[in-house]
């Protein structure tokens, strides 16, 4: 007698893996509903769906798109499921068109949900159980490529690591509150799970980490004993982490959930996510307990979409900075040639010419950082700085940008302070702003942008008189990937980003809007009690050298190289030059007792300037090196082990940023 087929759906080891994570019926997880919805903008589809196939039903986790009723009730019966096919499908399941497929053909969500066209891959455990799928629906045929199915896998993967870190936190809370009669259980779940445990004492010293820790952090158990918490933590992650541990530590039984980068033994930086709970209390643990996961290709997918936001705020500022950037050039072209003007009359006018050339030049470098800081990741860097100017400089370019039918208008107030901000950081909220009310406003209106000055605090308001917000929009405005723009437009990272830039300077937004009257975005940026940079400079001042000292300069651009002599030449310095890395590498070993500090451009080929750094250091000398580029530290220096000696100068610079920063390296060389 033949033997039935086994039932994916009802299979009592895939069930019992459902049920362990704990996530049916369960509230929705922004998380989740994030990838869905990335889901559904990188395919280009109107629905996506996160499921859970029950044995007699399928739940959704997250159905951005899906029409009501069934958006409410978040569950089918089986017989609308198409998900339940992928339980026994090796990678995906495509069908161009459900009405034509025999396996689907009659099922009632083609009616009822509106399923014509469907991609599904897997919810997969660690052991290989099924228990859902991610899947992506469209109303029409559609055919599907291999190409969809690659986008699918990895935020299949992504969906499910959420749902199995949330599974198990809880597992971790409950063995941890009863930890007293369930040592057993909660050493064995410790030990064979998937996270990363450690265990600290006060102090942050580590008392346990765990075996399955290896695999996450790459350094075996034992070597980590011992050692600080906070030893391999990125350097600018590392006084938040310690905040943190400062903060669970004060109270028993306090929880905690932290963010950072760690050092991987690979030398890269990996993104860890975790929570504790301090249980220094407890006789059997006296430690503080953390549970980590890797979320770097989490922190990957959010940062591409931030970068796409980026790229679209680029190319709406293209238009703005070439202007400004064609002015600046007819300045410094005239001014040249009046300075090489035979007729030019006096020392007096010639060196007003020099300053507008000077000014100009600075200008012009301002809008180049202008232009990559939207492009990069980089942080903002935080100064005394006079935001009148900077609104007025944003407001001249807006009113380029924007359609003709909305009216700027400025209102400045006088003689403000300085606030603590970074310049170009400021331009992004006006710019960010000013794109969602141009959305909001798609007939025409009024956008007004008022700077005043209140208590410690100077505050920006940026108002449109467009289509406003309800209540439960305006609740949800700064979340990231939250949008109200159609199916294909926006990312739902514009006020997020915005929220993070004020975040960064220690400021404050709130929303005000109405539907039909319009929004207003209050930022308070805090005041500065220093003066603005730039105030109080006049002449360049170069800090001169000391007797004897020596700095080999290597750059493989001729004329800066040039200029670079000149400049500490003037300054008393002993200069030797170099035009690439292999031929600075030879000169500093022949003058190696000699050379005070070497001076390096990063981008050149073959050997870069950390490549020629490597080199230096493998030789044992510990001679300071200064790096110049015209990329960000954070961009070069990301993964180095070498990034905390490195002193980089931005290009391009002054006379006095260069032999300022070289006074300080080889002042803190002697110090220590």
């Amino acid at each position: 007698m033949a033997t039935q087929p086994p039932d994916p759906v009802r299979d009592p080891a895939r069930l019992q893996a459902l049920r362990v994570l704990h996530v049916l019926d369960t509230p929705p997880d922004d998380g989740i509903d994030a990838l869905a919805d990335l889901t559904r903008e990188m395919l280009g589809v109107p629905v996506s769906l996160v499921t859970l196939v029950d044995e007699d039903r399928q739940v959704f986790k997250a159905c951005p798109g899906l029409d009501e009723p069934w958006s409410e009730e978040r569950e089918t019966p089986l017989s609308h499921s198409f998900c339940q096919h992928t339980l026994g499908v090796d990678r995906y399941l495509a069908i161009d068109n459900a009405r034509a497929d025999p396996l689907v053909a009659e099922n009632p969500a083609i009616d009822d949900l509106g399923v014509v066209a469907y991609l599904g891959v897997p919810l997969t455990t660690s052991n290989g159980q099924r228990v859902g799928a991610l899947c992506a629906i469209d109303r029409e045929p559609r055919s599907w490529t291999e190409g969809d199915a690659l986008t699918l896998e990895p935020l299949a993967r992504a969906v499910f690591q959420r749902m199995e870190f949330a599974a198990r936190l809880r597992e971790l809370e409950a063995a941890q509150q009863s930890l007293s009669e369930q040592e057993s259980y909660f050493r064995s779940l410790i030990e064979q799970g998937m996270d990363a445990v450690t265990v600290v004492d006060e102090t942050g010293q580590v008392m346990y980490s765990s075996p399955g820790s290896e695999e996450i952090l790459g350094t075996p158990p034992e070597a980590r004993v011992g050692r600080s918490a906070l030893e391999d933590v990125h350097p600018e992650d590392r006084a938040a982490v310690a905040r943190e541990l400062e903060r669970v530590t004060a109270k028993p039984k306090r929880t905690a959930r932290i963010q950072f980068r760690f050092r991987h033994p690979e030398q890269r930086w990996i993104h860890l996510e975790g929570v504790g709970r301090n249980l220094l209390q407890s006789e059997e643990v006296q430690g503080v307990v953390f549970s980590f996961r890797d979320v770097s290709r989490r922190v990957e997918l959010e940062e591409e979409l931030r970068q796409r936001r980026k790229i679209e705020t680029i190319g709406e500022l293209t238009a703005g900075i070439a202007h400004d950037f064609n002015n600046l050039l007819a300045v410094v072209i005239a001014n040249s040639e009046l300075l090489r003007d035979p007729l030019a009359e006096g020392t007096e006018e010639a060196m007003q010419d020099l300053e507008d050339l000077q000014a100009a030049a600075r200008s012009g470098a301002e809008l180049i950082r202008s232009l990559m800081t939207f492009a990069r990741r980089g942080k903002p860097t935080i100064h005394p700085t006079h935001l009148g100017p900077v609104v007025e400089q944003a407001g001249r370019m807006l009113r380029r940008i924007l359609p003709s039918a909305i009216q700027v208008q400025w209102e400045v107030a006088t003689d403000l302070p300085p606030a603590l901000a970074d310049p170009r950081s400021v331009r992004q909220i006006l710019l960010s702003l000013a794109t969602n009310a141009r959305d909001a406003m798609p007939t025409g209106g009024i956008l007004t942008v008022r700077l005043r000055h209140d208590g410690q605090a100077l505050v920006l308001e940026v108002e449109d008189t467009g289509t406003g917000m309800d209540e439960e929009t305006r609740a949800r405005a700064f979340e990231p990937f939250f949008t109200t723009q159609p199916q294909g437009r926006g990312t739902g990272l514009g006020l997020a980003m915005v929220a993070q830039l004020v975040e960064e300077h220690d400021g404050t937004v709130e929303l005000e809007s109405e539907p039909e009257v319009g929004t207003r975005v209050i930022i308070r940026l805090p005041e500065a009690t220093g003066p603005a940079e730039g105030e109080l400079r006049a002449l360049p001042t170069m800090l001169e050298a000391r007797a004897g000292e020596t700095v080999l300069v290597v750059e493989d651009e001729e004329a800066l190289r040039r200029t670079a002599r000149r400049v500490l030449t003037r300054a008393g310095y002993r200069v030797l030059t170099a035009p690439d890395g292999h031929r600075g590498l030879e000169l500093f070993r022949a003058h190696e007792d000699e050379i005070s500090l070497v001076l390096s451009d990063h981008d050149m080929p073959e050997l870069n300037g950390l490549g020629l750094l490597r080199q230096i250091r493998a030789s044992g000398s510990g001679v300071p090196f200064v790096l110049t580029t015209g990329f960000t530290r954070r961009e070069v220096l990301r993964d180095d082990e070498l990034a905390e000696e490195v002193v980089v100068v931005p290009k391009p610079w002054s006379l006095e940023d260069l032999t300022r920063e070289l006074r300080r390296a080889l002042d803190q060389t002697e110090r220590s």
